[in-house]
């Protein structure tokens, strides 16, 4: 209680108004992200989209009140200017939503370390960098985090409240981000990461792994066999009944590719060299450095209709994107009727990317397969998926 120095204010009322003061004349238009002040061109340049400091006006004409109380009242304005400047770059305060002692976890603060909450099982080898490292506090799958100042995740499916806000950065553990509200997170000024090509070399051999349960009915095989083996006459039958499984080849089959990013443009690259398969692509999008990756022989479609039209094997390694211009169902009747009764349908990217009645319709017709690790209602129990 009372006031301080013969200024009239309250302690209180100094720590409220003195610190959106500093704001107001030092920082007045710019974004605070990050812990870092952006002028407008900054937070245009990299896409931060964070208001102003709110009541700019109002604390303007607080202080322009405040700097008639004399050298005493500014003597004490200064001090309190300076710890909230030294408030600024703790990682204890978020990025400009108010200071830590209105929200979060104090039995789980640690004061000076960054807090990193991960949803998922994420890889120890991947962590190594952040748990070698004492300036981090990593909250495994699990643990609590509600002081997190980054989130990293893989396929969980991320809601607002899932972020505290201290969160300061998102970062998908893989190349898709469309289980993270992107246009959200951008509003309230968190930027969200992926990591490309992290994983594209065990997509691809997961796609060639598919090439080769579609190519000779290995599951039904498998199963097959089980069955025996519970009749006891496994051993009897294993010979004779290998004719029920036959298949064919892969090497001199064609492979279409859509989608030549980081994983497609090894799949298509392993395939031609590795395995002696011919190759389409299509990738509106091709990037130079990916297009150096590709076989010298690939054929470059201009349309998925028409890459997947000659092809054997498809394989889809495109990101699922929602809205008009997107990719959610891409795989539609016109491409399924494009393509070839026997062709082997490969989708390790995204199950929304397949519309499942033109693929139920293709399946039924048919002895083509559908290969895919996502769950898929309508097709989960059709022989040929």
């Amino acid at each position: 209680g009372g006031d301080i120095l013969g200024t009239g204010f309250m302690p209180d009322a100094l720590v409220s108004l003195t610190a959106p003061k500093l704001c107001a004349k030092n920082f007045s238009g710019r974004h605070f992200v990050g812990g870092r002040f952006l002028s407008p061109t900054l937070s245009k340049k990299y896409g931060v989209r964070m208001p102003p400091y709110q009541g700019v006006s109002q604390v303007m004409e607080i202080s322009e009140t405040a700097s008639a109380n004399g050298s005493a009242g500014g003597a004490v304005a200064d001090s309190l200017e300076m710890d909230y400047a030294r408030r600024l770059a703790n990682v204890e305060v978020e990025h400009g939503r108010g200071q830590w002692e209105h929200y979060g976890d104090l039995e789980t603060f640690t004061p000076g370390k960054y807090q990193v909450k991960c949803f998922n099982k994420i890889s120890l080898k991947g962590l190594e960098g952040l748990t070698g490292d004492e300036k981090y506090d990593v909250r495994h799958d699990g643990i609590e985090g509600a002081n997190a100042h980054a989130i990293l995740l893989r396929s969980h499916k991320l809601k607002e409240e899932d972020v505290p806000k201290t969160c300061r950065a998102i970062a998908r553990c893989g190349s898709g981000v469309n289980n993270i509200p992107v246009a959200r997170m951008t509003e309230l000024g968190i930027p969200v990461f992926n990591t490309p090509g992290a994983n594209a070399n065990a997509v691809k051999e997961l796609v060639f792994c598919g090439m080769l349960i579609g190519s000779r009915r290995i599951i039904d095989g498998v199963n097959h066999m089980k069955e025996l083996a519970r009749q006891g006459i496994a051993k009897e039958r294993v010979e004779k009944d290998k004719a029920m499984f036959g298949g064919r080849e892969l090497k001199g089959k064609t492979l279409a590719v859509i989608g030549l990013g980081n994983i497609g443009a090894q799949t298509a690259r392993d395939a031609a060299l590795a395995l002696g398969m011919k190759t389409v692509g299509y990738d509106p999008y091709l990037s130079v450095e990916n297009a150096m990756k590709l076989p010298n022989d690939i054929l470059l479609a201009d349309s998925i209709k028409e890459a997947v039209a000659t092809a054997d094997y498809i394989s889809l390694n495109i990101p699922y994107i929602t809205g008009e211009g997107g990719t959610h169902g891409v795989i539609n009747k016109e491409i399924v009727d494009a393509m070839q009764d026997d062709a082997v349908l490969l989708n390790f990217a995204r199950g929304e990317l397949v519309d499942s009645e033109a693929m139920k319709e293709f399946l039924d017709r048919g002895n083509g397969r559908y290969i895919s690790d996502f769950p898929d209602d309508l097709l989960w129990d059709h022989d040929n998926m």
